[in-house]
């Protein structure tokens, strides 16, 4: 597995190369780190390298970690994206480009290892389509909804979805703990949540 981090703080890439290093989610698994300052230097490792995982910070001095995002669509395959900023508020624009996790700075070992752990599951998940000659494009699997309310987007966990309902043209999604109505349609769910 390459694996690359994007940071315009040389600390940040150090602590964050020192915990994947340190994560027992890695420990059978063959990997190399390679690290970049700005959009440029990451340009220059994804044509070098087949990178299969970046840790990505948005802001990146002058530059916005969302359009090496959006580059990446360019490329003929797709390397998971796990956000590594301290910007909470990007949190659904970051799953709205198909972002694996997003962790937050200052980072902790635990939440490393989490995202280091669903990147596994991901691409285990691909290598065996690829196997089973499953031609098509692998996307990564999101497995979390972003809703648009009035007020404000949250994101949930669709497998914490527990039922949705339409009434007087509004669409009603209810989890365990919360219920959130929204202008998007029936439609619009069942396309993002596959169903």
């Amino acid at each position: 597995m390459k694996i690359l981090l994007v940071d315009d703080e040389p600390l940040a890439r150090g602590e964050l190369e020192y915990l994947i290093k340190r994560s027992p989610t890695l420990t059978d698994v063959s990997y190399d780190i390679f690290q970049a300052e700005d959009v440029k230097e990451a340009q220059g490792s994804l044509l070098k390298e087949h990178i299969d995982l970046i840790f990505l910070d948005i802001s990146l001095n002058e530059e916005n970690g969302f359009e090496l995002a959006d580059e990446l669509k360019q490329l003929s395959y797709s390397p998971l994206i796990i956000f590594a900023t301290a910007y909470d508020n990007y949190a659904v624009r970051g799953f709205n480009v198909d972002a694996l996790d997003y962790v937050l700075k200052p980072f902790e070992q635990e939440r490393i290892d989490q995202a280091l752990s669903k990147a596994l599951k991901t691409l285990h998940v691909q290598e065996v389509h690829a196997e089973s000659g499953d031609n098509k494009k692998n996307k990564q699997v999101n497995d979390m909804l972003s809703i648009e309310l009035a007020d404000r987007n949250v994101v949930i966990k669709k497998e914490d979805l527990v039922s949705a309902t339409v009434s007087g043209g509004m669409l009603t999604i209810k989890t365990d703990t919360n219920k959130y109505t929204t202008k998007k349609t029936l439609s619009w769910l069942k396309a993002d949540c596959k169903i």
